[in-house]
C-alpha cells in the first residue's frame, strides 16, 4: 500500500502529461495496423522507452522538489 500511495503522491498533476505523451502514439499506432501488426514489434519497445524516460524525468524532479 505504500508503494502505491507514494505512486499516486509522484503522480499527482502529471496524469495530463502523461496521457498526452500515451496520445501523441496514435498515429504510429495507425501506422502499425497497416502493417498488419509487424510494426507493433518496433513501436512497443519505444513506447516503453518513452514511458521509462517520463518515469526518470519526474522522478528527478520530484527529488528536486524535496531538497
Amino acid at each position: 500500500n505504500a508503494a502505491i500511495e507514494k505512486s499516486m503522491a509522484m503522480m499527482d498533476g502529471y496524469k495530463m502529461k502523461l496521457f498526452l505523451l500515451d496520445l501523441s502514439f496514435i498515429g504510429w499506432f495507425i501506422l502499425c495496423l497497416f502493417t498488419f501488426g509487424i510494426g507493433f514489434f518496433f513501436l512497443q519497445p519505444y513506447i516503453q522507452v518513452a514511458h521509462a524516460a517520463f518515469y526518470e524525468n519526474l522522478k528527478e524532479s520530484r527529488l528536486e522538489s524535496i531538497y
